[in-house]
């Protein structure tokens, strides 16, 4: 099973807000039981500045990019502006300390220094 960025099913809360940190931490929590013992992955935070602006407590608002393939999104936002994904990290830590059969990725990584 692999839990795609639930950004989607938010469609309101960044990770910065404690309703965003909720809703990752409750929807994985739903997911590794009901799948457990079988793998769920999560992947981090995969925006698009358009999708990523819309959403409350965005940490930094981007201009539209001209190629969003190439822009500030993944593992690029995240060191750039890495109060979300310290977010991120703080809504999954509780999930991970809980069960064993959740994995974590982090998109877009080209090299080891950006992590």
């Amino acid at each position: 099973m692999y839990a795609e960025s639930i950004f989607s099913e938010m469609q309101a809360y960044y990770v910065t807000l404690p309703e965003g940190r909720e809703l990752i931490r409750s929807y994985l929590d739903r997911l590794c039981a009901m799948f457990y013992p079988r793998a769920v992955w999560y992947r981090f935070v995969v925006l698009e500045a358009a999708e990523a602006n819309v959403l409350a407590g965005i940490d930094v608002e981007l201009s539209a990019e001209r190629n969003p393939a190439l822009g500030m999104r993944d593992v690029r936002r995240s060191v750039r502006f890495p109060e979300g994904f310290n977010r991120e990290l703080e809504a999954l830590s509780p999930v991970l300390d809980r069960w064993s059969n959740l994995g974590v990725t982090i998109p877009f990584v080209s090299d080891v220094s950006e992590v």
